[in-house]
């Protein structure tokens, strides 16, 4: 069973973040979605901004005073200050972007040297440290520190208005579209009644489209709020709870409402009424394994940085014999840059989506083989692995565009379809496990599947590249891509050629 995305948690789902490289944009950089949250932090953003002109903060807001009972406004507050720096000119970036700074917005108490020194350990300049009194009448303090060395270089406080605290205040129009299409259609089949429809027609009704196949709109980054008319998609979901289980394989949900115990979704294709929009209640804390993703429906692209994958820094390697197992060495929870990565019987997933990529934390040596087992289980398209040749990045196509051709992508800026050398036909059947071995030097790449050479590449590697929509965050790093299908991989190792003869 895979690993937990997030947890059902009263009115926050701290989820992972996703890295949509590549996406057409529409309007433009979207508005403030919070809107009310996003008032509160327009005088600090411009201050702040004005003091770090263009350097790096990472940026983390606390609640202090009696817990919030309908939602954490602390965390929005994060996200909307975040926004509204970037959009001033600060490279800024919410802790909950890097696992090594989840603690930071956890706590309750004052920001101390402490704090700077951890965020320091992420090679950025500042700290901007919120925090969100509700004693009495809230009020928003906010700290910036200088993290070398560390040392606090300008505090403020700033009044609240109580009421841009409220949920229903800060409920962006498409979420409260797509509820009330969601609300309108109750007891009604939407489509064909399969669960994704229902996400699909009420994005639409609202105005907006979703960004891929279950790409909703943007993904929320660790420990933002889930509001109403957020979309969430579930992949191997268990939960339990007193008098309460529910299972999803692959589903897709609106929240309706959210409570200090519970959240409350609009979905179809499920137990009891099957194929019509219904209405269930989820426990707080009920998720037990899988993982569920939340979307916010938007038009235009975030002014937010990139938010996935979480792991910023090198995994630990993990070895099988002389060769590094990649498989076990990265981590889903961690490296996925879009789509939902998962282990499942022992393998590694995804669920079908469009640019569906995994970043692998390794930094291959100048000649090296990678060994990996895959079988198609879903779909007909693309299965790709990201290598590294020569200094340069570049992806290794099998079955690209509707299965029928493999090779190098891209060469001399041409995609595979494109290339005289491209192997036409499939490579990948349905439910057979395939051996791909891929053997790369510094101007050479050759993979071979099932004994049966499909790639057969030299020259300089300067003429490689990566297409857009595949790129990924670590261009010095291994990376594995699919195109709406759905694999499974068994083993994915990389052996260590430096020591032999060019």
């Amino acid at each position: 069973m895979g690993k937990k995305r997030c947890m059902i948690d009263s009115v926050a789902l701290p989820l992972l973040l996703v890295f949509p490289i590549g996406l057409p944009a529409t309007a433009g950089p979207a508005r403030a979605e919070l809107v009310g949250l996003a008032e509160i932090v327009q005088a600090p953003a411009s201050e702040i901004a004005g003091k770090l002109k263009a350097a790096t903060a990472v940026v983390c807001v606390r609640s202090s005073g009696p817990t919030q009972q309908t939602w954490p406004a602390h965390a929005g507050l994060a996200t909307e200050l975040t926004a509204a720096l970037r959009r001033a000119g600060v490279e800024a970036f919410p802790a909950s972007a890097d696992v090594r700074l989840e603690t930071l917005s956890s706590l309750t108490t004052p920001f101390t040297t402490s704090d700077a020194k951890l965020a320091a350990a992420v090679e950025t300049r500042y700290l901007v440290g919120g925090t969100l009194q509700t004693s009495g009448t809230p009020v928003l303090r906010v700290v910036i520190w200088q993290l070398d060395p560390a040392s606090i270089v300008w505090t403020k406080d700033y009044p609240v208005r109580a009421e841009s605290l409220d949920l229903q205040a800060n409920l962006p129009d498409f979420n409260r579209r797509v509820v009330a299409y969601c609300q309108a259609n109750l007891d009604r089949a939407v489509g064909t009644g399969e669960c994704l429809d229902l996400a699909a027609a009420a994005l639409q009704a609202a105005g907006t489209k979703r960004r891929g196949i279950y790409t909703w709109g943007r993904e929320l980054a660790a420990q933002e709020p889930v509001i109403p008319g957020d979309i969430l998609q579930m992949e191997l979901v268990e939960m339990r709870a007193p008098g309460f289980t529910r299972n999803y394989a692959h589903h897709t949900a609106v929240v309706e409402q959210v409570r200090p115990d519970a959240l409350v979704v609009l979905h179809q294709n499920v137990a009891p009424k099957g194929r019509i929009v219904q209405r269930d209640t989820w426990p707080r804390n009920a998720l037990k394994s899988g993982q569920i993703v939340a979307y916010r429906p938007t038009s235009g692209d975030s002014p937010l940085p990139p938010v996935s994958p979480k792991r910023r820094t090198p995994a630990t390697i993990v070895r099988r014999g002389s060769a590094i197992d990649l498989l076990r060495t990265a981590d889903p929870r961690l490296d996925a840059v879009r789509g939902i990565w998962f282990i499942q019987e022992n393998t590694l997933r995804m669920n079908r989506d469009d640019y569906a990529r995994l970043q692998v934390p390794v930094a291959p040596p100048e000649r090296y083989t990678l060994r990996l087992r895959v079988q198609r289980l879903v779909g007909n398209d693309q299965f790709a692995v990201g290598l590294v040749v020569g200094g340069r990045q570049t992806m290794c196509c099998f079955d690209a565009y509707g299965a029928t051709v493999s090779g190098l992508q891209l060469v001399d800026g041409r995609k595979v379809r494109d290339s005289p050398l491209a192997h036409r036909g499939q490579i990948l059947l349905r439910d057979a496990t395939a051996e791909i071995v891929l053997r790369v030097t510094p101007d050479s790449v050759r993979g071979d599947v099932d004994g049966k050479t499909i790639v057969d590449w030299s020259g300089d590697p300067q003429r490689l590249s990566v297409d857009l929509p595949y790129a990924v965050p670590n261009e010095q790093w291994l990376f594995l891509a699919a195109w709406n299908s759905h694999f499974a991989i068994s083993e994915f190792t990389l052996e260590d050629n430096s020591d032999r003869k060019p």
